[in-house]
């Protein structure tokens, strides 16, 4: 089965980003897990997310990392 989610990232100072790209859940979000982990270990201030492609990864996103 081919994975066309894809993450786009970007830390800028205290902001950090991310977009999602295609279809994604709490199965294929290990790279969006890595991504939060290093955005904690900077102390960014600021972390905006785009969901505008998957409205509905959201919800698993916040819940599978809830303490971030």
């Amino acid at each position: 089965m081919q994975n066309d989610i894809k993450y786009l990232v970007h830390i800028d100072g205290d902001d950090a980003f991310m977009r999602v790209v295609g279809k994604a859940g709490y199965l294929n979000c290990r790279s969006a897990g890595e991504f939060f982990n290093i955005v904690a270990e900077k102390n960014c201030k600021r972390l905006l997310i785009d969901l505008a492609a998957d409205k509905s990864y959201g919800i698993s996103v916040l819940m599978k990392f809830k303490n971030f």
